[in-house]
């Protein structure tokens, strides 16, 4: 456990969290906290958050451990703590866009979307003049628009709006039949009763036991009728034991024969057993759905139309998006300067990368599981 304590009295939070991570602050009550160390110290950092003036100190987890303490000056609170970004159209929700902050000591780029209701979240930026670049797609032309602004202080947390006039049809669409009529949506099925479930089950099981208990009593008092209805049908249960049918049928006896090795084989030589077939990898993108793309020897290319794996009507895609080259057993993907980015692992790539079973690969908003 350690202290950490502020410059001043006001409102503060405090985070503890990894380069990779992203954790919600925790308010202090008072200007002083006690803080429980986490379990993996390597690679933490501490923030200390002005929640007045939206501003942050950063300090990392080994340097507070050494005096279990830490009380960072007014002065070191140089971070801008929170920004909060929205994409404004000339109407309805832009479906999918490449939105890009720079500013002279961080860069950091994020796919934004319709299902993110075209928003996104940054914290501790170094520094107050960030520009802002979008790349979208509208009726098939690229476009980009871009924004410089200084951040001031005393804004919790720091809202930037970004306009753009195309308008955007909704992405989602009413479900139709092979025919293409339109149709109601399948509903949810209802939640039901966990009590009336059983009761449920419970009157089927005793139904069921109720015949199977008739059927076995009336065998047992008209054994010559039922005999004699077998008979007729051409059933014979005297050869069967089992009035139930569940003793399997005898198997077939055979005769054994020699086999015959030639004058020329030697007595107990065997005869050669054939090398055991390699095992052959199927390399293929894998839907959550489980729709499954096969991938070719050579080149194949993802994209909106024309493509080897053709994503029509995915507007987070483009035309000619990436390509995926299959040599052997190896498997390499590459993005084609796509707008939205192709990435692996939820990592944007900007070279060709060689895909593992179990990586996931996303172009757009489209997303796989790479498997073998």
């Amino acid at each position: 456990m350690f202290l950490i304590s502020a410059p001043a009295k006001g409102n503060y939070a405090y985070v503890m969290q990894k380069a990779s991570e992203s954790r919600e602050p925790i308010k202090m009550d008072s200007d002083k906290a006690e803080v429980i160390v986490p379990e993996d110290p390597n690679g933490v950092s501490v923030y200390l958050i002005n929640l007045d003036t939206n501003r942050a100190a950063k300090t990392d987890m080994a340097t507070v451990l050494k005096t279990d303490k830490w009380a960072p000056k007014a002065e070191a609170f140089t971070l801008i703590a929170q920004i909060d970004v929205t994409i404004q159209t000339g109407g309805g929700k832009l479906p999918a866009g490449n939105l890009k902050l720079e500013s002279k000591n961080k860069n950091e780029s994020v796919l934004i979307t319709e299902s993110s209701n075209n928003q996104a979240h940054f914290s501790f930026w170094p520094d107050a003049s960030i520009k802002f670049t979008l790349d979208y797609e509208h009726e098939g032309e690229k476009k980009s628009t871009a924004t410089t602004v200084d951040i001031p202080k005393g804004l919790s947390p720091h809202n930037v709006t970004i306009v753009i006039p195309e308008q955007f049809a909704h992405a989602t669409s009413p479900t139709t039949d092979q025919k293409g009529d339109e149709r109601d949506p399948p509903k949810a099925p209802e939640n039901k009763n966990p009590l009336q479930s059983f009761f449920q089950l419970l009157v089927g099981l005793v139904v069921v036991g109720a015949l199977g208990y008739g059927a076995y009593w009336y065998y047992k008092n008209n054994q010559q009728v039922v005999e004699k209805l077998a008979n007729q049908a051409g059933l014979n249960p005297q050869q069967n034991p089992d009035p139930t049918g569940a003793l399997p049928p005898e198997p077939v006896k055979r005769e054994l024969q020699k086999i015959d090795l030639g004058s020329g084989a030697e007595p107990g030589a065997a005869a050669p057993v054939a090398a055991a077939t390699p095992a052959v990898k199927n390399p293929r993108l894998v839907t959550s759905d489980g729709d499954i793309f096969m991938i070719q020897e050579g080149n194949s290319t993802v994209g909106r139309e024309g493509a080897a794996l053709t994503l029509a009507g995915e507007p987070s895609v483009s035309r000619v998006h990436a390509t995926l080259e299959r040599s052997g057993d190896s498997i390499t993907l590459s993005d084609n300067g796509s707008t939205n980015g192709t990435y692996l692992n939820g990592i944007k790539i900007d070279s060709p990368r060689v895909l593992n079973p179990g990586d996931t690969v996303q172009f757009g908003a489209v997303q796989y599981r790479y498997e073998e």
